[in-house]
């Protein structure tokens, strides 16, 4: 429950800065009038997309009009009953809130947690991917590249440490975190799959960065980019840029565009001067080395659950989630109705929205 509440609750913030700068006079203070509006819309949007993450279907292009999508609730009067618009006019209103805050936005912000123009178009790169449009995602991560680049040379990090990656680094475009602290996840009783363990080359360093070892065999994971405090980082990030090129290109049929921006970013992962790029002799051979790195890269990123609802449309790429507990299996085969989450009785009770399906 409180996914929904948490994301629609913002949601109402956003709306209220957004509903009382109507009131204040812009050409007093352009700039920064501009920047609040900006923001607001880049954050509002954010949550639309989170909110459809887990509370819609996975993005089909062929049934998105007659998909249940989100309350799209765009002003702060709480007054007007809430209606479940559809999947294809809540992609749309992510995607118009984040075009309108492009303009708006500063280049730069004194603070990550605060977005840039950059940022929003590193988000539109990120919606974009989860409806399939190859085409958008590739032009706009090309575009966001060419203005920033810079990676993170994992041989300068300190292995050993609980908290190798610093806070700010240099690849974040703009900071979020999850609200949830690790407490939640402990490391000594929170383990990570064996197969993602053994994923990992001998000279992968994102292995020992990303991963603590426990001594008995099983690995946890690491506090990764909070340095010591207790949160995962969750937002906008150059390497995600660099995966979601590699890919849209891949997809379009451009091997060696696809397998060069992927190098790019392994060469700074692994051990130096043991890396030899990796090849690929076709679109879907690059297509599977490309997405076996992005699962490795994103780790704890919180993309995994959208990539797994958007791989699972294709035969090639759909897998069955298993867990074993207190030797009960429990499985989730792709595209079952449970990818998507219900609505908190509370909300169908009070408005009389439509139900997830079951």
């Amino acid at each position: 429950e409180y996914d929904w509440w948490g994301q629609y609750r913002s949601v109402f913030n956003w709306n209220t800065v957004l509903d009382n700068l109507k009131r204040i006079d812009r050409d007093n203070r352009k700039v920064e009038w501009d920047a609040i509006k900006g923001t607001a819309l880049f954050n509002r949007a954010n949550c639309f997309y989170q909110l459809a993450q887990v509370y819609t279907k996975p993005y089909n292009a062929a049934t998105a009009q007659q998909d249940l999508g989100l309350c799209l609730r765009l002003n702060s009067d709480f007054n007007i009953p809430s209606v479940r618009a559809s999947l294809a006019e809540t992609y749309q209103q992510i995607i118009k809130d984040l075009n309108e805050a492009l303009p708006l936005l500063p280049k730069t912000v004194s603070h990550p947690t605060r977005p840039t123009s950059f940022a929003a178009h590193a988000l539109l790169a990120r919606v974009y991917l989860t409806m399939d449009d190859y085409e958008n995602a590739k032009q706009v991560s090309e575009m966001c590249l060419s203005i920033k680049n810079n990676l993170l040379d994992f041989n300068t990090l300190d292995t050993s440490s609980s908290y190798p990656i610093p806070l700010f680094y240099e690849e974040v475009i703009f900071h979020a975190h999850t609200d949830i602290a690790l407490g939640a996840l402990p490391a000594p009783y929170t383990f990570i799959d064996s197969n993602i363990v053994k994923s990992y080359a001998a000279n992968d360093l994102r292995k020992s960065i990303y991963l603590s070892n426990n001594g008995d065999g099983t690995f946890s994971y690491k506090q990764m980019s909070i340095n010591g405090g207790a949160f995962l980082f969750q937002g906008l990030s150059v390497d995600e840029l660099f995966l979601i090129k590699a890919e849209c290109s891949a997809r379009l049929g451009k091997t060696e565009e696809a397998m060069l921006s992927l190098n790019k970013l392994l060469e700074k992962r692994w051990l130096s001067g043991t890396f030899i790029p990796l090849t690929a002799i076709s679109s879907e051979e690059a297509l599977k080395i490309i997405l076996r790195e992005r699962k490795k890269e994103l780790l704890f990123r919180g993309t995994r659950w959208t990539d797994i609802r958007r791989l699972n449309k294709d035969s090639r790429f759909a897998i069955t989630l298993q867990r074993t507990l207190d030797k009960v299996e429990y499985k989730l085969p792709p595209n079952d109705l449970r990818y998507v989450a219900l609505i908190p009785q509370d909300v169908i009770n009070r408005s009389n929205i439509q139900q997830n399906d079951r």
